[in-house]
């Protein structure tokens, strides 16, 4: 979860932010810090184009509201890295990233979420109620804010479908595609040990005179999943190769 938090700091953030946050990430090995990147809504998920928190302005400070689910290490770590809309007639080029303190007033911890998996990653729901955030923690600064959104308006009134450079929206998806390989490793682990400990299992497990892998009936569906176990690792492998290299996931690149 610091991780990724860092990698969308790293999207937008100035030198100095960078400086000054990314070791509030992580902390010391005597005083371990957490971060967490709070994108995902409950009516959208993670789609930057449905996002509801809002950020106004008030004089040199944004004020955020809304919601947020699903954040690994929310309401608990020491840094938090917000996604809000700023101007919503410009969708998801309208958007911000702020650095929210975990001790800021208004952030509250709604409810740690109970999960069917990965029960050991604390996972939330946050609720924003008019949190103060000053203007050096809006991530790259308001001059550099101030000049996407006049390059989305421009595109928008010009009727293009971009915004020209890099804006919040694609920064946050870029961070996604940095880290998503991480989490499809992951899965890709439960699912090798889940398959390992059933083929162990039926080449334990005798019935009808014999272990049950013997049966086709049990090992068809367990050499299937081998298959598809090879496969995953595979596009796994090649979106690492992808994010290292920083291909765009939208294209056949790395093949």
């Amino acid at each position: 979860m610091p991780g990724l938090a860092l990698s969308a700091m790293a999207q937008a953030a100035t030198p100095e932010q960078l400086l000054r946050w990314a070791p509030e990430c992580f902390g010391d090995p005597g005083d371990l810090k957490l971060a967490a990147l709070a994108i995902s809504v409950p009516e959208g998920g993670s789609d930057v184009r449905n996002l509801r928190t809002r950020a106004r302005r008030d004089g040199d400070v944004g004020i955020l509201g809304g919601h947020k689910m699903w954040i690994g290490n929310g309401g608990i770590a020491n840094v938090h890295v917000v996604n809000a809309t700023v101007d919503p007639e410009l969708g998801h080029r309208g958007q911000a990233l702020f650095v929210v303190p975990g001790d800021t007033p208004g952030l509250e911890l709604v409810r740690k979420l109970d999960k069917l998996g990965c029960r050991a990653s604390h996972t939330a729901e946050l609720h924003f109620d008019g949190v103060r955030v000053p203007a050096e923690n809006l991530l790259g600064g308001d001059a550099k804010l101030e000049a996407s959104l006049e390059r989305a308006r421009e595109a928008q009134a010009e009727g293009a479908g971009r915004g020209g450079k890099k804006d919040t929206g694609s920064a946050t998806l870029g961070a996604f595609e940095q880290t998503r390989p991480m989490v499809a490793a992951q899965a890709l682990g439960i699912a090798r040990a889940a398959l390992e400990f059933a083929a162990d299992y039926a080449s334990k497990r005798e019935a009808f005179g014999g272990p049950i892998l013997d049966n086709q009936g049990v090992s068809f569906p367990l050499a299937d999943l081998a298959a598809d176990l090879d496969a995953a690792r595979l596009l796994t492998w090649r979106a690492a190769w992808m994010a290292a290299n920083r291909a765009p996931s939208s294209t056949p690149r790395a093949r």
